[in-house]
């Protein structure tokens, strides 16, 4: 299984990680001198995981494929040039403790006196019987595919629960070997194993079939890097112009409904055969032709949150991780939290809607809801392969294009009803200290229409007087309230 990582935050970006290569790793069964005996093939399976160092292998593996496969093999001078068959469509299956009970089975897996398919039998195949490595021959390649624990079948149409499987053909250069169709939910269980090519040197060794899921394995983490705030209730949208953030687990969501199908058939081909120097070589891969229903989304389980810190007053598990290290997860930690769906190689823009709410950590208990901020996977970081792992991580910064003021989420392009700008926007303060001696200015606040003011000596009359006698007395200032019919001018 080979694993990227993505980064997205609220804003745009992307950043690819990192991948690993899986290659093919042989079983280090002795290699018997050809001139002692006839020497049987053998049969055993690895299920590619994540890494190499999880490989899936034994009961574990054998259980996954639902205890069988069916592989073709053949024999010549190479794939390309198609050398005469020797498996023709075998089923091959297992049983636990039956190792070594007879020559075709060293490994719990069995072929001869298995029940034949109808590809078999309608290429003529009456038994499955034991065959041996010809050291005449320069190679030898085989090709296989289990449908893990949904039903094969090999005419008709799959109903729930069944996957129809075309017959293995030789894997020339960039024609089909088969097809499988179905259902997503039943597709996504299969499995499909690259070109096992053994040179003439390997001859001998057990051949273990490195089997990968037909599915691609998905999952997003969602996590907030906001100066003074934590970030609780993420409410996911599932359009770009929806109003129902409404959903608590996360969602994506394309633009064009025909990128997601939830049926169709899957033709398995080889581009690369032959080509040890390639690193493609005989790797498995897949094309897809949908049917019937279509979706737009691209569903997660729930998001597994943190605790609050000191400052936060919403107590429980409620926020979500605070870095990239500890992002809050979609789904079950059992399963790494991946979520299979179909591959699509072709890939298709996945989109990220979100509301949440910030909570000051100040001690405050402060809240500012944010809506509608978005982020987008391009399209080139969202091309699905059979067997790959991908991760998505979403930021939430203070670089957000969300809104905290008026916001329709159903028009929210449109600047004329978004009155507020988006984003988040930091208060501020200056200070300014007025300078007395350079402000003399009085002001006079009266509710009269033309206020007036007259000034008077002390001891003066002023209503009969009006005048005051200079130099005698302190002087007033009245101000007239509008009441008086002997309103000094």
């Amino acid at each position: 299984m080979k694993k990227y990582l993505f980064l997205a935050t609220a804003v745009a970006g992307m950043m690819l990680a990192g991948c690993s290569n899986d290659d093919f790793i042989a079983d280090t069964s002795p290699v018997v001198n050809p001139e002692e005996a006839d020497v049987p093939i053998l049969f055993s399976s690895n299920k590619g995981n994540i890494t190499r160092a999880n490989d899936i292998t034994g009961a574990a593996a054998a259980e996954l494929l639902g205890n069988n496969f069916v592989v073709s093999g053949y024999k010549g001078t190479s794939t390309g040039s198609v050398g005469s068959i020797v498996f023709d469509n075998y089923l091959v299956t297992y049983e636990a403790n039956t190792a070594y009970t007879t020559e075709s089975n060293t490994h719990n897996w069995e072929y001869v006196g298995k029940g034949r398919i109808k590809h078999a039998i309608d290429n003529g195949i009456t038994n499955q019987t034991i065959k041996y490595w010809d050291y005449t021959q320069t190679q030898y390649d085989f090709i296989a595919w289990s449908t893990g624990l949904k039903t094969a079948i090999y005419e008709g149409e799959p109903a729930d629960g069944q996957v129809l499987v075309s017959a293995i053909k030789p894997a020339q250069a960039g024609t089909a070997a088969f097809t499988m169709k179905g259902k997503a939910v039943d597709l996504e269980g299969c499995y499909v194993a690259d070109i096992v090519t053994m040179p003439k040197s390997k001859f001998g060794e057990t051949v273990t079939l490195r089997f990968r899921s037909l599915g691609s394995k998905v999952r997003i983490g969602i996590y907030e890097t906001v100066p003074g705030y934590s970030v609780r209730d993420v409410k996911f949208y599932s359009a770009a112009a929806s109003n129902d953030a409404n959903a608590a687990t996360p969602r994506l969501f394309t633009t064009v409904a025909g990128d997601i199908f939830t049926e169709g058939t899957y033709t398995i081909f080889y581009p690369t055969v032959d080509h040890p120097e390639d690193a493609d070589n005989n790797q498995a891969h897949i094309s897809f032709a949908g049917t019937s229903d279509q979706t737009t989304l691209v569903n997660f389980g729930p998001l597994n949150l943190t605790i609050a810190e000191d400052g936060e007053k919403t107590a429980g598990n409620v926020f979500i991780g605070r870095t990239s290290n500890t992002a809050s997860m979609a789904g079950e930690a059992e399963g790494n939290y991946y979520t299979q769906y179909l591959p699509n190689e072709r890939g298709t823009n996945l989109n990220l809607r979100v509301d949440y709410t910030l909570e000051s950590t100040d001690g405050s208990g402060e809240v500012i809801n944010v809506r509608g901020a978005t982020a987008q996977v391009p399209l080139i970081y969202a091309q699905w392969k059979a067997g790959y792992a991908y991760t998505y991580l979403f930021k939430i910064s203070d670089r957000t294009n969300g809104h905290t003021g008026v916001y329709d989420p159903t028009k929210p392009d449109d600047t004329t009803v978004n009155s507020d700008p988006a984003g988040l926007y930091p208060i501020t303060f200056d200070a300014v200290v007025v300078n007395s001696e350079e402000d003399n200015t009085q002001e006079t606040i009266t509710t009269v229409s033309t206020p007036s003011i007259t000034t008077y000596q002390k001891g003066s009359n002023v209503v009969n007087d009006n005048e005051y006698v200079a130099s005698v007395g302190d002087i007033y200032v009245t101000v007239n309230d509008g009441d008086s019919e002997n309103t000094p001018d």
